[in-house]
Parts: structure tokens; C-alpha cells; sequence
């Protein structure tokens, strides 16, 4: 036997371990989800039409909710609304 043939990758072993979730994680991501809910549409309600003011008040908003950061990056752009 090859040394190379006892290793296998890891990625398909932590790719089934990340879809099981513990019951803490689930009540986790529900908050974050309800942070996430509550921030954008605190975001709309406020009618901010400048890209700085809505990406500030969004990062702003997760903070005072309780998230120690954004899960990503928004993406904010601006321009004439159409119907």
C-alpha cells in the first residue's frame, strides 16, 4: 500500500458533519434570522435613500441587535426606482 492511499480528503466528511446541526446552533441561526428580519426592515421603514446611510444603519442595527458582526458583506446600490 502507497502511503498516499490511507489519506483520504476531509472535505466530504466536514461537509456531512456541517449539515447536522445541535439544537444551540438552530436557536442561533433563528436569532440571527430575526436580528437580520428586524434590521432590514427597520432599514426600510426609515426610507434612507444615501448607500453610506443604509449600509451604516444596517451594520449599525446588527450590532445593537446582538450580532458581533455581518455574516456578509452588503451589497448597496442605488438608483432610480421603476414600476
Amino acid at each position: 500500500m502507497n502511503l498516499d492511499e490511507r489519506y483520504k480528503p476531509l472535505a466530504p466528511s466536514v461537509h456531512g458533519l456541517r449539515a447536522i446541526k445541535s439544537s444551540s446552533e438552530i436557536e442561533c441561526m433563528r436569532q440571527a434570522g430575526r436580528i437580520s428580519g428586524n434590521t432590514f426592515n427597520e432599514v426600510i421603514r426609515r426610507n434612507l435613500r444615501k448607500e453610506s446611510e443604509i449600509e451604516a444603519t444596517l451594520e449599525f442595527l446588527f450590532r445593537l441587535g446582538g450580532c458581533q458582526k455581518s455574516a456578509y458583506v452588503p451589497v448597496v446600490a442605488g438608483g432610480e426606482v421603476f414600476s
